[in-house]
């Protein structure tokens, strides 16, 4: 059951990828940053990823092979999206950061070159799932939220109503 598990968490990993890979290169704000020939290039590769995908019998395949297909596809879509990132910079008076990078949310944070991007991708690509996770939520709590709010509200020190009958 556990072997099962991995394979989904494997399968479910290439997927979210796949979309986040599509998303940016059909939203608005980046895929006129794309070259022709940038975006054959990855094009080519998520048809490749995804008949191998759509063709997949799940038994017959373990998490290493999603894994592997995702870093095929990493290492296409990846240097073109560091190349975009860079050339935006500055070229038109932003930091870039409305260039969109899949793996990180809202793009690349400020401060953070292409190369230490590489290598935080790097890094979140080498942890298991449950690192991933935990990971995502210390990040979450310290941020206080999606909402901007803590997900541990803190009591208040002024006096609370209570309804009384």
């Amino acid at each position: 059951m556990k072997n099962i598990n991995k394979k989904i968490d494997g399968k479910n990993s290439l997927e979210s990828y796949l979309y986040s890979v599509k998303s940016t290169l059909s939203d608005e704000k980046t895929k006129l940053k794309f070259s022709d020939d940038d975006k054959t290039d990855i094009n080519v590769k998520l048809a490749e990823v995804q008949n191998w995908l759509d063709s997949v019998v799940m038994s017959s395949v373990e998490k290493s092979e999603f894994e592997s297909k995702q870093k095929e596809l990493e290492s296409v879509f990846n240097p073109i999206m560091q190349r975009v990132y860079k050339d935006s910079a500055g070229t038109d008076g932003s930091d870039g950061s409305d260039c969109n990078i899949p793996s990180m949310p809202n793009g690349m944070p400020p401060g953070f070159t292409p190369e230490q991007m590489a290598q935080a991708e790097e890094m979140m690509r080498n942890l298991t799932p449950e690192q991933r996770e935990e990971m995502m939520k210390k990040a979450q709590q310290s941020m206080g939220g999606m909402s901007g709010q803590s997900s541990q509200q803190n009591p208040s020190s002024e006096p609370k109503i209570e309804e009384i009958d």
